[in-house]
């Protein structure tokens, strides 16, 4: 707690006279789940989902910033015409890192908070776990006009389907593209 509470103090500390910046985005996840049964690998269908929240992002440095976000994330996959659809509160907080012209990198750990899941408009939130841990990665864009483009993988780190006997594990995973706008941006 206490190398915690110093790294946490050292950072605001460096904070840099750029300050805080906030921002929205919207866009869309390719949502799918990776499932692992005795050994086997199945991966159902894609399915495209809505994305969209806010950020701050918290510079540290001159090319280190933290960016935490505030997302509904809607998740799922399909099946042939059966499609289960999971919708999340999530939170990633991520380190991003700054390259010349607009251009960052970025990583860090995501919770969701499932808001419901539905197989074929049939509530299923009782077979789900409430959270889902996973780690995203990712670039993003912006133009000087505050105008934001982000790609990012999410792999899902937690099984998100309530324990059973069969040993299988079902986790998320997802390609998502947003466009943003980054509020105060030069």
């Amino acid at each position: 707690m206490l190398v915690l509470s110093s790294t946490l103090y050292s950072a605001s500390a460096q904070l840099s006279s750029e300050g805080i910046r906030f921002g929205v985005k919207a866009g869309v996840n390719l949502a799918n789940v990776s499932v692992k049964a005795s050994g086997v690998s199945v991966s159902p269908s894609s399915l495209a989902r809505l994305t969209a929240g806010g950020f701050a992002i918290f510079p540290i440095g001159e090319k280190f910033a933290l960016q935490p976000e505030l997302l509904y994330s809607g998740m799922g996959y399909k099946v042939n015409s059966d499609k289960v659809k999971l919708d999340y509160i999530s939170l990633p907080i991520l380190a991003k890192y700054k390259f010349a012209n607009g251009l960052a990198a970025y990583a860090g750990p995501q919770i969701g908070f499932l808001l419901s899941a539905k197989a074929n408009d049939e509530d299923v939130k009782d077979g789900i776990n409430s959270t889902d841990f996973g780690a995203a990665f990712g670039a993003d864009y912006t133009l000087s006009s505050g105008i934001n483009f982000s790609a990012r993988y999410l792999v899902g780190l937690s099984n998100i389907v309530k324990e059973t006997n069969s040993g299988v594990t079902t986790k998320n995973n997802a390609f998502t593209f947003t466009i943003g706008y980054v509020f105060g941006s030069k």
